[in-house]
C-alpha cells in the first residue's frame, strides 16, 4: 500500500484519493488520458483500485496502472 502511494504521488500528484466514499477501501486516480477509455474508467476518467483487507492490492491492478503510466509518459514526450 505504501509503495502504491509513492507511485501515485510521483505520477499522479494531487490526482488521487483513498477511501473517498464512505466505507470503501479504494484508490481513485484521475488523469485526463483515462477519459479516452470511458468503457474502462467511466466518463469522468477515474481508475479505481480496490484494497483487499484494507492492506493488499491485487497484482492485476498494479499491471493496469503501470501500463497506463507508460502510455501517459509516451504521449507526454
Amino acid at each position: 500500500k505504501e509503495e502504491l502511494e509513492s507511485i501515485l504521488n510521483h505520477f499522479f500528484e494531487g490526482q488521487w484519493t483513498f477511501g473517498e466514499i464512505s466505507g470503501s477501501h479504494n484508490y481513485r486516480i484521475y488523469h485526463p488520458y483515462f477519459k479516452n477509455f470511458p468503457e474502462k474508467f467511466g466518463p469522468e476518467g477515474f481508475l479505481t483500485i480496490p484494497v483487499s483487507g484494507g492492506k493488499f492490492i491485487k497484482h492485476f491492478y498494479i499491471k493496469i496502472l503501470c501500463r497506463f503510466i507508460n502510455e501517459i509518459k509516451e504521449i507526454e514526450k
